[in-house]
């Protein structure tokens, strides 16, 4: 039966889902007290639920805003400095942030220029905070990707500016979900294929197992910017 009240229609297609768990990972949908908005909160399965959750509370939400406090279960425990050490320690290591300074904090350090890129990084709990500026969104999206594949992680808020800005396209979100797929080692990227349209990402290829084969489709949903992906991905033993 229809209804017209929002959290009843993000609650049936949160339930209809088949990525979501909503069993075994529970997510509250309710009215705030004194505004306007919608508030999700819960922990959820992986980043495929979060992305996917998020998603479909705007779809059925509309003009009404949302507030979200989502997480993803973590499979290990880290304390706050651990975990941002340990980001620290993995951006640093990317050959492609080279020329960029990673260190800890919110501020830039003194002695780079104002065109000098950099990311800074705290922790709250489980919450990695990214700030700073890089020259291009494939540096601003592989970023959060990497901060995600930390298994401490539960949530990552990327605040990193682009300067300068620069337009964002599907043939550039093709090339950070390429840059993604190449480094995650469970993969070939290349017996993968893909091709980016409105920004959903169609996912073709072949590889051993189903395992890496969901493992490929949670890859592209964790770049941001991806609002679907359709994974025909073939499974060769």
């Amino acid at each position: 039966m229809a209804t017209n009240d929002p959290v009843t229609s993000i609650e049936a297609a949160l339930e209809r889902d088949p990525e979501i768990n909503l069993h075994q990972f529970p997510v509250r949908v309710y009215r705030g007290d004194g505004d306007n908005a919608i508030h999700l909160e819960g922990i959820v399965e992986d980043v495929v639920a979060l992305k996917k959750t998020r998603q479909l509370a705007r779809t059925e939400a509309g003009s009404i805003p949302i507030m979200e406090n989502l997480h993803v279960q973590t499979t290990t425990d880290m304390t706050g400095d651990e975990l941002c050490n340990h980001v620290i320690e993995t951006l640093s290591c990317e050959a492609l942030f080279r020329d960029i300074r990673v260190t800890a904090g919110t501020t830039a350090p003194p002695e780079l220029g104002p065109a000098d890129d950099w990311i800074g990084v705290t922790t709250a709990g489980s919450t990695v905070h990214l700030e700073g500026r890089v020259h291009s969104l494939s540096h601003r999206r592989l970023a959060e990707v990497l901060s995600w594949w930390i298994p401490g992680t539960s949530r990552v808020e990327n605040r990193l500016q682009l300067k300068p800005p620069e337009r964002d396209t599907d043939e550039e979100l093709e090339d950070a979900i390429g840059l993604v797929l190449e480094r995650d080692p469970s993969l070939d990227a290349g017996e993968l294929q893909f091709h980016v349209h409105d920004k959903q990402v169609l996912l073709q290829g072949s590889v051993r197992s189903d395992v890496n084969r969901r493992i490929a489709s949670r890859d592209c949903w964790t770049v941001p910017g991806v609002h679907g992906v359709d994974n025909r991905i073939q499974v060769v033993e």
